[in-house]
This record gives C-alpha cells, sequence and structure tokens, in this order.
C-alpha cells in the first residue's frame, strides 16, 4: 500500500463526509474504503475521525456567524423599537435584550431532572418526607 499524499487524502475524507451525509453506517464506510482504496480498517478509522473533526470545524465557525447575524438582527429591532412612545416599548425592548443575552450564553437553561415536565405536587413532597 503506497502512502496517499495529502490532496489524496483530503479527497478520501470528502467522499467520507458524503458517505456520512447521506446516512451510511461506519461499518458500511470502512468496507467501502478498504475495497475502493486498498487501506486497512484502521487507515479508514482515521479517515473518518478526520472528516468528523472537518464537520465539527466547519459547523463551529458557521455557528459563530449566525449567532454574530442573530446578535445583530435583535439589535437592529432593539433599535427600532427604543425610540417608540408607547407603554408596551419598553417591555418589548426589555425582552429583545433578555433574547440577546439568552444567544450570547448568560442565562442558563432550566433542567428538571425530579418530575420529568409535570409539576410537582406539594402532597408529594410531604408523603416523601414522611416516608424517611
Amino acid at each position: 500500500m503506497a502512502k496517499a499524499d495529502k490532496l489524496e487524502v483530503t479527497k478520501r475524507v470528502r467522499q467520507i463526509m458524503e458517505w456520512m451525509l447521506e446516512g451510511h453506517l461506519t461499518n458500511d464506510i470502512i468496507k467501502s474504503c478498504t475495497s475502493k482504496w486498498a487501506i486497512d480498517e484502521r487507515m479508514a478509522y482515521k479517515y473518518i475521525k478526520k472528516a468528523k473533526a472537518l464537520f465539527i470545524e466547519i459547523t463551529a465557525g458557521e455557528l459563530k456567524e449566525r449567532l454574530a447575524f442573530h446578535i445583530a438582527s435583535r439589535m437592529k429591532i432593539f433599535t427600532g423599537i427604543k425610540d417608540k412612545e408607547k407603554p408596551a416599548v419598553p417591555r418589548a425592548a426589555l425582552d429583545v435584550l433578555k433574547d440577546i443575552a439568552d444567544l450570547e450564553g448568560y442565562y442558563q437553561q432550566k433542567v428538571d431532572i425530579t418530575s420529568k415536565g409535570n409539576p410537582i405536587h406539594s402532597q408529594t413532597i410531604e408523603a416523601t418526607l414522611t416516608l424517611k
């Protein structure tokens, strides 16, 4: 097996990314790699790892761009409503600012680990306390 040059590695990684996007299973990708390029499974796994890393790299850049776009859009909305003289305007402006802060990660998401999304009733708590 001859060692692939950088261009060939890039082509192979891109091909694996295409297979991943098409929904191929890892085992199928490995079989395709070993038969198409005459490489061993270990090398196929390395290519898959590179493909996943490239997906993360591409997505991270896009996420930053999308976040910047959404924040800029909300700032435009905020600038447009803050000069209005209506009673609901301060609340709307506050909602926009809060949404921006939420996008920037200043608010923690609330996670309910005890009630599975249902309200916790005080009777349940009292019954639990009496059992102990």
